[in-house]
């Protein structure tokens, strides 16, 4: 049976609401990884294209202030270069997260 039919059954409920739910919140963790990854490797493209469905899952939980900041905080990183030139630099060159050791 083909991944992407059965996915689709989870996703539609055909299968119950629990295996609905068990679905989506394995992708939600999935995109955390992801999120987390890109902070680790200080990947700001990374970063920036992992908050688009950060943002979908916020508005899906009618979280509506994390959905709204979120997405002004995104529209804001995905103009860094022309709002404040030199600091996308910055980010890249490990101004992105903080080391708590040398190793």
């Amino acid at each position: 049976m083909n991944f992407h039919i059965l996915q689709s059954w989870y996703e539609s409920g055909a299968l119950g609401k629990t295996a609905q739910v068990w679905v989506m919140y394995i992708q939600y963790v999935q995109i955390y990884h992801i999120l987390e990854r890109a902070v680790r490797e200080t990947d700001v493209d990374l970063f920036i294209t992992t908050m688009t469905p950060m943002i979908d899952l916020f508005f899906a939980t009618n979280r509506q202030n994390y959905a709204r900041w979120m997405s002004k905080y995104q529209l804001d990183l995905m103009n860094i270069d022309d709002s404040h030139p030199g600091l996308r630099q910055i980010l890249d060159n490990g101004g992105f997260s903080v080391r708590r050791s040398n190793n």
